[in-house]
């Protein structure tokens, strides 16, 4: 939503009188070029959560660590015994797959049975920008 209706644009200005620094009695639009508009939305509050428990583990951590931590905050649920070991791991990808896919905030790297979760570059931008997804006390 815009908070004014109209379309941004810049005005080309022709200085019949010898430049921007006289008077403005002469000046001329002689155009306007319509402006680009663009959007900025912010991650959740979950993904900013999950980038920040990354950031602090020092930008990389194991699927496993990071279930683990993930339960402690609730993000992911204890699973009883008589559920599937992969539920976690199935919670897990359902969060960490727009965080790679559609933000890059992430890369899951695979290596045999161990798979680790790297922060990338625009992860780091993202913490920087918009903070942690947690209040600060």
């Amino acid at each position: 939503m815009h908070a004014l209706e109209g379309d941004p644009y810049y005005a080309k200005l022709d200085y019949e009188d010898g430049g921007p620094d006289k008077g403005a009695d002469k000046r001329k639009v002689t155009g306007t070029d319509l402006l680009p508009v663009c959007q900025i939305h912010m991650p959740s509050a979950e993904s900013l959560l999950v980038l920040s428990i990354i950031s602090k583990a020092g930008g990389k951590m194991s699927k496993k660590d990071l279930i683990e931590k993930l339960q402690e905050v609730k993000m992911i649920p204890h699973y009883q015994p008589s559920q599937p070991r992969s539920a976690p791991h199935s919670r897990l990808r359902a969060i960490l797959g727009p965080m790679e896919s559609n933000w890059h905030f992430v890369e899951v790297k695979s290596r045999g049975r161990r798979s680790d979760v790297v922060l990338t570059e625009q992860g780091r931008n993202a913490l920087r920008i918009f903070g942690s997804g947690q209040a600060e006390h």
